[in-house]
């Protein structure tokens, strides 16, 4: 397989994009709240980070298992557009390693180090 030098991104897939940026991306198991699984990837996974494909449904408080079998539990998804940057469109999920933890929504500071205007 003919890979581009990297840095050279234009145009590619996120497919593609995973291919040339990682050894070997993975696949994740995603809870759907009704008792089932569904496999999701190719993803790209750092400690309390998860890149996914663009079509990934993973709102926060959604349960995912890695490839390692942890289980991990999105505290934040955002979609990132390329915007007209050499990326893919893809998801990127902020996830906790505690998985019964309940997402916090809202600013993460206490409300006693808020200032009144």
């Amino acid at each position: 397989m003919n890979r581009s030098p990297v840095g050279n991104t234009e145009r590619v897939n996120w497919l593609e994009f995973t291919l040339l940026h990682t050894s070997g991306p993975c696949s994740l198991r995603l809870h759907t709240g009704l008792g089932d699984t569904v496999e999701v990837g190719p993803c790209l996974v750092t400690d309390r980070t998860i890149f996914c494909p663009p079509d990934t449904v993973a709102p926060p408080g959604t349960r995912l298992v890695l490839p390692s079998g942890e289980t991990v539990r999105v505290v934040a998804a955002h979609f990132l557009d390329a915007a007209g940057t050499a990326l893919p469109e893809h998801w990127q999920l902020d996830v906790t390693r505690r998985p019964h933890e309940t997402p916090r929504h809202g600013l993460c500071r206490p409300r006693s180090a808020l200032r009144r205007v």
